[in-house]
Protein backbone atom coordinates (compact mmCIF):
# COMPACT_ATOMS: atom_id res chain seq x y z
CA UNK A 1 0.00 0.00 0.00
CA UNK A 2 2.94 2.31 0.92
CA UNK A 3 4.10 2.20 -3.32
CA UNK A 4 0.34 3.20 -4.11
CA UNK A 5 0.22 6.07 -1.54
CA UNK A 6 3.31 6.87 -2.83
CA UNK A 7 2.09 6.81 -6.39
CA UNK A 8 -0.71 9.16 -5.71
CA UNK A 9 0.27 11.63 -3.44
CA UNK A 10 1.50 14.99 -4.77
CA UNK A 11 4.47 16.23 -5.46
CA UNK A 12 5.62 19.12 -3.36
CA UNK A 13 6.96 22.48 -5.37
CA UNK A 14 10.72 21.73 -5.36
CA UNK A 15 11.05 17.79 -5.93
CA UNK A 16 10.32 16.41 -9.49
CA UNK A 17 7.64 14.57 -10.25
CA UNK A 18 8.18 10.72 -10.09
CA UNK A 19 6.90 8.19 -12.34
CA UNK A 20 5.42 5.08 -11.42
CA UNK A 21 7.79 2.21 -10.46
CA UNK A 22 6.88 -0.23 -12.84
CA UNK A 23 7.54 2.15 -15.80
CA UNK A 24 11.14 2.66 -14.99
CA UNK A 25 11.85 -1.06 -15.54
CA UNK A 26 10.04 -1.01 -18.87
CA UNK A 27 12.39 -1.05 -21.64
CA UNK A 28 11.44 -1.09 -25.49
CA UNK A 29 12.45 -4.59 -26.40
CA UNK A 30 9.84 -7.12 -26.46
CA UNK A 31 9.07 -9.45 -23.96
CA UNK A 32 11.16 -12.42 -23.63
CA UNK A 33 13.87 -11.50 -25.97
CA UNK A 34 17.67 -11.72 -24.59
CA UNK A 35 20.12 -9.32 -26.26
CA UNK A 36 22.87 -11.43 -27.41
CA UNK A 37 26.46 -10.55 -28.47
CA UNK A 38 25.75 -10.94 -31.90
CA UNK A 39 22.85 -9.00 -32.32
CA UNK A 40 24.30 -6.45 -30.33
CA UNK A 41 27.48 -6.58 -32.48
CA UNK A 42 25.10 -6.05 -35.57
CA UNK A 43 23.23 -3.18 -34.06
CA UNK A 44 27.13 -1.59 -34.07
CA UNK A 45 27.85 -2.18 -37.63
CA UNK A 46 24.42 -0.43 -38.80
CA UNK A 47 25.10 2.18 -36.70
CA UNK A 48 28.41 3.13 -38.04
CA UNK A 49 27.64 3.76 -41.30
CA UNK A 50 26.92 7.33 -42.14
CA UNK A 51 24.70 8.61 -45.13
CA UNK A 52 26.73 11.00 -46.81
CA UNK A 53 29.41 8.31 -47.33
CA UNK A 54 29.75 6.63 -50.65
CA UNK A 55 28.83 2.93 -49.80
CA UNK A 56 30.62 -0.25 -51.66
CA UNK A 57 26.85 -1.08 -53.11
CA UNK A 58 26.79 1.99 -54.48
CA UNK A 59 29.65 1.75 -55.93
CA UNK A 60 28.82 -1.58 -57.11
CA UNK A 61 25.33 -0.11 -58.57
CA UNK A 62 27.35 2.83 -60.19
CA UNK A 63 30.19 0.52 -61.76
CA UNK A 64 26.99 -1.90 -63.13
CA UNK A 65 24.95 1.08 -64.52
CA UNK A 66 28.01 2.96 -66.19
CA UNK A 67 28.89 -0.79 -67.51
CA UNK A 68 25.34 -0.95 -69.00
CA UNK A 69 25.40 2.73 -70.57
CA UNK A 70 28.58 2.00 -72.38
CA UNK A 71 27.59 -1.64 -73.86
CA UNK A 72 24.57 -0.05 -75.26
CA UNK A 73 26.06 3.61 -76.19
CA UNK A 74 27.98 1.53 -79.43
CA UNK A 75 24.92 0.12 -80.67
CA UNK A 76 22.51 2.90 -79.88
CA UNK A 77 25.13 5.42 -82.19
CA UNK A 78 24.48 2.40 -85.17
CA UNK A 79 21.10 2.07 -84.56
CA UNK A 80 20.45 5.88 -85.14
CA UNK A 81 23.42 6.34 -88.09
CA UNK A 82 21.21 3.48 -89.11
CA UNK A 83 17.66 5.08 -88.92
CA UNK A 84 19.18 8.44 -90.85
CA UNK A 85 20.53 5.99 -93.23
CA UNK A 86 17.19 4.71 -94.21
CA UNK A 87 15.41 8.11 -94.22
CA UNK A 88 17.90 9.05 -96.59
CA UNK A 89 17.33 6.44 -99.34
CA UNK A 90 13.71 6.33 -98.73
CA UNK A 91 13.87 9.97 -99.85
CA UNK A 92 16.22 9.28 -102.71
CA UNK A 93 13.46 6.98 -103.68
CA UNK A 94 10.41 9.25 -103.54
CA UNK A 95 12.82 11.53 -105.67
CA UNK A 96 13.35 8.59 -108.34
CA UNK A 97 9.59 7.65 -108.68
CA UNK A 98 8.81 11.31 -109.49
CA UNK A 99 10.76 11.47 -111.76
CA UNK A 100 10.01 8.15 -113.07
CA UNK A 101 6.14 9.31 -113.33
CA UNK A 102 7.48 13.00 -114.89
CA UNK A 103 9.66 10.79 -117.69
CA UNK A 104 6.44 8.01 -118.18
CA UNK A 105 4.23 11.07 -118.85
CA UNK A 106 6.83 12.74 -121.43
CA UNK A 107 6.70 9.50 -122.89
CA UNK A 108 3.11 9.59 -123.21
CA UNK A 109 2.88 12.88 -124.55
CA UNK A 110 5.94 11.95 -127.13
CA UNK A 111 3.74 8.90 -128.54
CA UNK A 112 0.89 11.56 -129.61
CA UNK A 113 1.41 12.58 -133.21
CA UNK A 114 -0.16 15.57 -132.58
CA UNK A 115 2.33 16.50 -129.61
CA UNK A 116 5.02 15.83 -132.43
CA UNK A 117 3.97 18.20 -134.96
CA UNK A 118 3.60 21.03 -132.52
CA UNK A 119 6.92 20.57 -131.32
CA UNK A 120 9.04 20.23 -134.80
CA UNK A 121 6.69 23.70 -136.01
CA UNK A 122 7.83 25.34 -132.42
CA UNK A 123 11.71 23.66 -132.37
CA UNK A 124 12.67 23.25 -136.00
CA UNK A 125 10.17 25.25 -137.80
CA UNK A 126 8.92 22.68 -139.95
CA UNK A 127 5.66 22.76 -141.66
CA UNK A 128 3.06 21.22 -143.43
CA UNK A 129 3.27 21.27 -147.23
CA UNK A 130 1.07 23.65 -148.59
CA UNK A 131 1.10 26.23 -145.09
CA UNK A 132 2.34 29.60 -146.03
CA UNK A 133 4.49 30.83 -142.54
CA UNK A 134 4.77 34.69 -142.30
CA UNK A 135 7.69 36.01 -140.32
CA UNK A 136 7.98 39.11 -138.35
CA UNK A 137 11.13 40.50 -137.90
CA UNK A 138 12.23 42.67 -135.44
CA UNK A 139 13.09 46.19 -135.43
CA UNK A 140 16.86 46.39 -136.09
CA UNK A 141 17.12 49.58 -133.70
CA UNK A 142 17.85 49.27 -130.06
CA UNK A 143 14.60 50.36 -127.66
CA UNK A 144 17.90 53.44 -126.62
CA UNK A 145 17.14 54.42 -130.21
CA UNK A 146 13.46 54.10 -130.96
CA UNK A 147 11.69 57.80 -131.26
CA UNK A 148 11.41 59.40 -127.62
CA UNK A 149 8.33 61.70 -127.56
CA UNK A 150 8.31 64.99 -129.58
CA UNK A 151 10.14 62.81 -132.26
CA UNK A 152 13.38 62.77 -130.53
CA UNK A 153 15.24 59.61 -130.14
CA UNK A 154 15.87 59.07 -126.43
CA UNK A 155 19.25 59.16 -124.97
CA UNK A 156 21.12 56.42 -124.58
CA UNK A 157 22.45 54.97 -121.43
CA UNK A 158 26.21 55.26 -120.93
CA UNK A 159 27.75 51.76 -119.59
CA UNK A 160 30.29 54.04 -118.09
CA UNK A 161 28.29 56.70 -116.23
CA UNK A 162 26.99 55.99 -112.52
CA UNK A 163 23.43 55.63 -112.22
CA UNK A 164 23.08 59.17 -110.37
CA UNK A 165 24.62 60.89 -113.53
CA UNK A 166 22.44 59.17 -115.89
CA UNK A 167 19.41 60.08 -113.91
CA UNK A 168 20.69 64.20 -113.83
CA UNK A 169 21.70 64.04 -117.13
CA UNK A 170 17.89 63.11 -118.30
CA UNK A 171 16.30 65.76 -116.29
CA UNK A 172 18.25 67.97 -117.66
CA UNK A 173 17.63 66.76 -120.97
CA UNK A 174 13.71 67.08 -120.15
CA UNK A 175 14.38 70.84 -119.81
CA UNK A 176 15.06 71.26 -122.91
CA UNK A 177 12.72 72.42 -125.34
CA UNK A 178 12.96 70.46 -128.54
CA UNK A 179 14.39 72.22 -130.98
CA UNK A 180 11.65 73.05 -133.90
CA UNK A 181 11.65 72.04 -137.35
CA UNK A 182 12.24 73.99 -140.49
CA UNK A 183 8.66 74.92 -141.82
CA UNK A 184 6.64 74.23 -138.47
CA UNK A 185 5.82 76.77 -136.26
CA UNK A 186 5.32 76.24 -132.09
CA UNK A 187 2.11 75.86 -130.94
CA UNK A 188 2.02 79.14 -128.83
CA UNK A 189 2.68 81.61 -131.59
Amino acid sequence: MGRLAGALRQPSGDEPPRQPANNRSRSTRRPGARRTTASSSADRRFHRRSGGRFTGRAAIVALVVSVLVLTLAYPMQEYLAQRSQIAAAERAQAEQLERLADLEERKQKWSDPAYIRSQANRRLQLVEPGVTVYYIKEDPRSDAEQPGPGGRPAGKPSSKAPWYSQLWSSVRAADRPVPSEPGSTPAGE
